[in-house]
């Protein structure tokens, strides 16, 4: 990993140099992603009324960007 991503999402600076990340093999199981058996951590968002409104708006197309992203 990258530490300047690791400062961003708040990653304990001390831990910075000396942590250490693996990524999943795969196989033919899991489609070689490597993710076979593993867990997630999600997180969730109970939104009430003590929450602001909030107003979205439809995202732009594909066909709408200048840059074609």
């Amino acid at each position: 990993m990258e530490p300047d991503f690791l400062r961003k999402i708040g990653f304990p600076e001390d831990e910075i140099g000396t942590a250490k990340f693996w990524r999943g093999i795969g196989c033919e199981d899991c489609r070689q992603f490597g993710y076979q058996g593993r867990k997630g951590i999600y997180e969730l968002l109970i939104v009430n009324e003590g929450h602001p409104p909030v107003h979205l708006e439809p995202r732009a197309r594909h066909d709408d960007c200048p840059k074609g992203h």
